[in-house]
């Protein structure tokens, strides 16, 4: 679809199965856009085609340089307790593979995104509290090294964020210098702050929007409802609108979003001058 006037240009799949409602969308400078359908990482011709399985996994993420794919590999175990939960990057053109497993009791992992640079991958992790009269999740927000040897997701660096504000992935590089997306949600609308990747600290405002985020629960983070585009000078935004969602796009400088279509939970950026 146009990323202007919300024009749709095709239908590339039907039917498909998504994991907890929303799928994690990605597509590749060589016009390949992958999916997650239930536990399968998929992918199908963005000029259309057939849908074929890529790994079994779950919540894809392209790296910027188009070598890398992540995804979140394996389940919870019985009832949560043990886990074999781990992110996987799979060298797209060597096809080797590194992993790191989930030592978090109870909890899971969700919502990739890549740094500019390649290298790192943030992600959601969500444990399980219990408080009457049901339980809930508690989500933490962690970046990971992707070029250290597969292990433990210890190692894994945590997003000192202020109480309040959630991580939404990467937004922009400045030779050292990380950033992300900041989300604060009010009952009415939302804040998208500019944060530091390693300090947590708002760096500038980007914009105020009516309206939340579209995801399954508040309490889970922004659940990949926001995308930024390879030039990181725009955002697409997804809200729960009038419950059916609401695709805003949001560029740098602009004092507010232009909705672009209706009826829309989630969208993916494809990168410039793929057809």
């Amino acid at each position: 679809m146009s990323s202007l006037n919300g024009h749709v240009l095709r239908t590339l799949a039907r039917d498909v199965a998504t994991y907890r409602g929303f799928p994690s969308l990605a597509v590749s400078a060589s016009g390949s856009v992958y999916f997650d359908e239930g536990n399968s990482v998929v992918r199908v011709p963005l000029a259309g085609g057939k849908v074929a399985e890529v790994v079994q996994g779950r919540s894809p993420a392209l790296s910027p340089n188009g070598q890398f794919l992540a995804y979140v590999s394996g389940d919870a175990v019985g009832s949560s307790v043990q886990t074999t939960m781990a992110i996987t990057v799979l060298d797209l053109v060597s096809g080797a593979q590194r992993s790191w497993q989930n030592t978090v009791l109870n909890s899971s992992v969700e919502d990739l995104s890549w740094s500019p640079d390649s290298r790192y991958v943030s992600f959601t992790s969500l444990t399980w509290g219990h408080a009457p009269p049901t339980p809930y999740q508690i989500p933490s927000y962690l970046i990971l090294d992707s070029t250290a040897p597969s292990g433990s997701l210890s190692i894994a660096r945590p997003i000192p964020l202020a109480t309040g504000v959630a991580w939404a992935g990467f937004l922009s590089q400045t030779a050292g210098n990380l950033e992300g997306v900041g989300v604060t949600q009010h009952a009415r609308e939302t804040v998208l702050d500019a944060v530091n990747a390693w300090s947590g600290q708002i760096v500038k405002h980007l914009v105020t929007m009516r309206g939340v985020l579209a995801t399954g629960n508040a309490l889970d983070g922004p659940e990949g409802a926001i995308q930024v585009d390879g030039s990181e000078q725009n955002l697409l935004v997804a809200s729960s609108g009038n419950g059916f969602g609401q695709l805003y796009r949001w560029s740098s400088g602009a004092s507010g979003p232009t909705s672009i279509a209706r009826g829309l939970m989630r969208a993916a950026w494809v990168p410039v001058g793929v057809r």
